[in-house]
């Protein structure tokens, strides 16, 4: 009996903590700072494809209780580059793990994800060569004219500058999560 009672202080140091954790709010409009820990690329993407984001400092309200927290999340929408069209990747939280392990729901965008965009400049210059090559043999043979390389590489040029790229969000960009409620 004796023993009770320093067991239930030392239980109740544990939970406190943990609970105050757990009830932290923080105001709307607040900006949380992380970083995504694994690498989303709109070629590869597929709907609901889970992320998670680890909270980095600082921390709002300087809350040591975000140290180790992580944020995760899903795919909501993913739109893949072709001829003429942009690539699009649209990401959803849902919810926030501390440290100590309680979880809350997390209703928040994203803002300011770094992202990586793959340069076309390569294939829009062999494009442009073979459209180049293609229009002058043709224009030659068919025609009997000089000017069907100069209509071949414009040719060339346009539809390949028109092939859109997809992009990557690399695993430790940084992304900024913004509370929508708390």
């Amino acid at each position: 009996m004796k023993y009770r009672a320093p067991l239930l202080v030392a239980l109740a140091a544990f939970l406190v903590p943990v609970a105050a954790a757990a009830a932290q709010t923080f105001a709307t409009g607040t900006t949380i700072h992380t970083s995504i820990t694994s690498t989303l690329d709109t070629k590869t993407a597929y709907l609901n494809q889970p992320f998670t984001l680890a909270v980095q400092t600082p921390y709002p309200n300087n809350d040591s209780n975000l140290s180790g927290a992580t944020i995760t999340g899903h795919v909501i929408k993913i739109v893949k580059a072709a001829q003429g069209r942009n690539a699009q990747l649209e990401l959803a939280v849902t919810s926030i793990k501390l440290a100590g392990g309680s979880s809350k729901y997390l209703d928040a965008k994203l803002t300011n994800i770094t992202e990586k965009k793959t340069t076309k400049l390569p294939e829009i210059a062999v494009g442009t060569l073979a459209g180049m090559a293609l229009g002058n043999m043709l224009f030659k043979t068919v025609f009997h004219a000089s000017y069907g390389g100069a209509a071949g590489a414009v040719a060339g040029f346009l539809i390949t500058s028109n092939d859109k790229p997809n992009f990557t969000v690399p695993s430790g960009s940084s992304v900024d999560v913004q509370l929508l409620s708390n």
